[in-house]
Order: structure tokens, then sequence, then C-alpha cells
């Protein structure tokens, strides 16, 4: 496996400085996700818009449609109303299973009001203490698993969550690519983990860049396992701040 990790690496060194603007971006973004208005749902509808299928990602990004379900507009609905409104809504972006997951988030929708709005249970969700008790309170919610669960933190670049890795379909691939299988998740993110430290990287941007630069790292990979390294190859800069998110 130290042959397989090296050469991730060397992949990691080539392909992050086209992509570091990327990485950047994601994170000012993520600040401002986890001090928007309504964090928690608008974090429900983002979730159910690409699971399963990324083609629903309209939803969150075509004001068209997203103004349609925001929480202040769908606050207004009768029960009945709302759930109409969310599934047609759904269907146009279109997101997969949409009936299901409209369901899902009228259910949501009554267990938030019912527990004071969004930004009460925004403040639970902080009150939580560490990374698994917050992962633990966003599995409460229907339709969310372990893996949108730290998704959803890791969407708002939380600190507690810089060294997570998300092993999903993308990081599978580059697996198989380096002739790799985990059984474990906990091997596979430790395995991951060990190459964003190797290229000073923490796990959250290591995460982001293989997912927007899969394809990139996966066709270097055949040719950097059969050379040598090269004494010109170097980390990428560190361009992260340590300071408290914010």
């Amino acid at each position: 496996m130290f042959k397989q990790k090296q050469t991730l690496v060397r992949a990691v060194r080539a392909v992050y400085p086209t992509h570091s603007p990327t990485i950047e971006r994601l994170k000012r973004e993520g600040r401002r996700i986890w001090t928007a208005p309504d964090f928690i749902w608008e974090q429900l509808l983002r979730s159910f818009s690409t699971m399963g299928n990324a083609r629903g990602a309209r939803l969150m990004t075509e004001a068209a449609l997203h103004d349609r379900v925001t929480y202040a507009v769908i606050a207004r609905m009768s029960p009945k109303q709302r759930r109409t409104t969310l599934r047609k809504t759904l269907a146009s972006a279109p997101v997969r299973m949409a009936d299901r997951k409209a369901d899902w988030l009228c259910k949501n929708f009554r267990r938030i009001q019912r527990d004071g709005g969004p930004d009460r249970v925004r403040a639970a969700l902080c009150a939580c203490s560490g990374r698994d008790a917050k992962i633990e309170f966003l599995k409460t919610f229907h339709g969310i698993g372990d893996k949108y669960a730290r998704n959803i933190m890791m969407d708002a670049y939380h600190p507690e969550f810089h060294e997570s890795i998300a092993y999903d379909d993308r990081l599978t691939k580059i697996a198989e690519a380096l002739g790799l299988e985990f059984k474990k998740y906990d091997d596979a993110e430790e395995f991951f983990l060990d190459v964003a430290h190797a290229v000073d990287l923490n796990g959250w941007e290591l995460d982001r860049l293989l997912y927007h630069a899969k394809g990139d790292i996966v066709d270097k990979i055949p040719a950097l396992e059969d050379s040598e390294p090269s004494h010109l190859e170097h980390p990428p800069r560190r361009r992260h701040s340590h300071c408290p998110h914010r």
C-alpha cells in the first residue's frame, strides 16, 4: 500500500496548483453556508437535491426553483400545499425520488417548527460536543444518514470536520485506479488522510480536490505508477488559515 500512497501523493502534487483557486472558493462558500439564515433547512434541500443523482443540483442553483421552497415560503403554506409544492419543485429540478424526498422534507419541516425554527435547531447542533455528536444529531432528521450528516458539516467547512474524508463513489474510483479495495470505511479514511498530510493539506482540502479533480488524478495514476519520483516534485503550498472558523 506504500507504493499506491506515494503514487497518489505525486498525482495530488501535480494537479493541486491548477485546482487550488477552486478549493479556496469552496472554503469561502462553506463559511457563507454555515452563517446563512435557515442553515438546517438549506442543507437538507442541498443534501436531497443531489442524493442519488447530481442532476437535481438545479434545485439549489436556479433561483426559479429554489425560491419556491425556501423556509419562509414553505412556512406560509398549508401542509397540503407544502407537500404539493415540494413534490412538484423537486420533480422539476429534477431530483431523484422527488416524492419520497418531499415527504422527508415535510416531516423535517414539522420537526424544525416544533423545535423552535431553524435558528434554534442550528443552536442545538452547535451545542453538540464534538464531531460524532453533531453527526448523530443530524441523523435524527428524516433521510439523513452517516454520509450526508458528514457532508452537511463538510459543506459548511466546519472546523471539527477539517480532518474528514467522505469515502464515496469518486474516491472508490481513485482507489480502484490504484489497485486498492478497502473493506472498512475507517481504513479508507486513514489512507486518504495520510495522503493529505503527506502533501501538507487537511482532509477536507484533499476531499474537495479529489472531487473536482478526479478525472485528472485518475488519468495521471498509470504513468506515475511506473516512474520514479522527481526531485523537482514539491508539495502544494497551503493557502488556508489556521484561524478559527468564521
